[in-house]
């Protein structure tokens, strides 16, 4: 692949795309098997046979498509995505937004400016970004059709990049996480120098569409936090213990976290508590450090269902409303389906 990456700077070159393993790599095929088996049965429908197995394969078709049985899978798949939208939109609006020296690890909401770790530079307009997304067209050739089709999309969403606010810095590591760029231009070549002179990277008879989030610029993150590698967590510990010592010798303030005000502490007031001091504690392991150093690192959420979402802090709002958009189309669709799979199952 062609190397778009400035050899003049002081960043280091991105790394490799790794290489998708397990699950995941497999996960994405479920979708195309599930498309093959009904294509198959389409076909199967009016295909005439003979004998034993005549009977078998219209018994199964029957049950499959005349009683409405491909309806009820599709409103368990629609089922399924309303509750995973309505999760993303909950977690969106819910979970609070942190400074960077103050946040909790697990599940953080964060906002700053981007700033490149690598040398990335976007492929048509080679400009500085933290991510870019390009999908590429082709111009068809053909006599009888016109138009492009497409035939390729690249990105950079493995590419680790820097947030930070003033009070802190962290690495995002963006590998699993779902970008809303808002900047995106097209850049195309249909031979010899282009209108918007990208005749270098985009090759004769083509079209980019570069979507792009550029260096320096303001993002929103919600992600997982975790402690960067390094971190003395002995020394965490300790300093966790003196703050939890301090607070149960200090009746005043122990009785901050009496939410119910029956004048004791129960296990849910006492982990709201520990929680608290598990966030001073690693703010002041900070402080006490260089303060230039990674406070922590985001990441893809180690649990199943729960998002990663990088965009530019302007798009914070649609990401919440295209996520409302998402429940009810598959609210409607689930609706839909089971009444229609009802009729076909019961009306005859």
């Amino acid at each position: 692949m062609k190397n778009y990456f400035s050899q003049n700077n002081n960043l280091e070159p991105p790394p490799e795309l790794p290489v998708k393993k397990g699950f995941k790599k497999f996960g994405a095929l479920i979708p195309f098997f599930a498309g093959g088996v009904f294509f198959l049965f389409i076909i199967l429908k009016d295909f005439k046979y003979s004998g034993y197995a005549s009977e078998v394969v219209n018994k199964i078709i029957n049950i499959f498509f005349y009683k409405g049985v491909f309806l009820y899978l599709a409103a368990c798949f629609f089922l399924l995505n309303f509750i995973r939208y309505l999760k993303f939109k909950k977690i969106v609006s819910d979970v609070p937004t942190s400074r960077i020296r103050s946040a909790s690890m697990g599940m953080t909401e964060l906002k700053g400016t981007a700033s490149r770790k690598y040398n990335l530079l976007s492929p048509s307009a080679n400009i500085p970004c933290i991510f870019y997304r390009v999908k590429k067209y082709r111009k068809k050739s053909s006599a009888e059709t016109s138009g492009w089709s497409w035939y390729e999309t690249i990105t950079s969403g493995h590419v680790p990049f820097y947030l930070e606010d003033d009070t802190g810095r962290v690495t995002v590591y963006p590998v699993g996480a779902e970008f809303f760029p808002l900047k995106k231009e097209v850049y195309c070549n249909t031979g010899g120098i282009s209108a918007s002179g990208m005749f270098n990277t985009v090759p004769v008879n083509q079209k980019w569409q570069e979507e792009v989030i550029l260096d320096n610029s303001p993002v929103y993150v919600l992600g997982w936090a975790e402690y960067p590698v390094g971190s003395d967590k002995s020394k965490i510990k300790k300093i966790r213990l003196d703050i939890l010592r301090k607070l149960k010798k200090s009746k005043k303030e122990l009785m901050k976290y009496d939410a119910d005000q029956n004048g004791e502490i129960d296990q849910y007031e006492w982990e709201q508590a520990l929680k608290d001091a598990d966030k001073k504690a690693y703010e002041q392991y900070l402080n006490q450090e260089n303060s230039k150093k990674n406070a922590f690192v985001v990441l893809d959420p180690p649990f199943k269902g729960f998002p990663m979402i990088i965009a530019p802090t302007k798009a914070e709002d649609k990401i919440i409303n295209r996520y409302k958009l998402y429940t009810l189309l598959n609210f409607a669709a689930l609706v839909i389906s089971t009444v229609w799979g009802s009729i076909l199952m019961f009306g005859g």
